[in-house]
């Protein structure tokens, strides 16, 4: 994430899913604050699937993932 304004900012990150498949997010939320032409690099969020969740029930679900960014000026 890269600030290219001229006032600092809040950001959040948020990761929801509709929960119909066992995915597990090693982050669910990320927060930080940008100073103007700061960059905050890059974010990683790893997803797994628990091995003791596998099923063929699952073979034809399907899941969303949403991944939302907030950012508000604090300065």
């Amino acid at each position: 994430m890269e600030n290219n304004s001229e006032v600092s900012i809040r950001y959040t990150v948020t990761i929801e899913t509709t929960g119909n498949i066992p995915l597990k997010f090693d982050q669910y939320v990320i927060e930080g604050d940008l100073a103007p032409g700061e960059s905050s690099g890059v974010k990683t969020v790893n997803i797994s699937w628990n091995e003791s969740d596998k099923s063929y029930l699952y073979s034809d679900a399907f899941d969303v993932v949403t991944v939302t960014i907030v950012c508000q000026q604090i300065d």
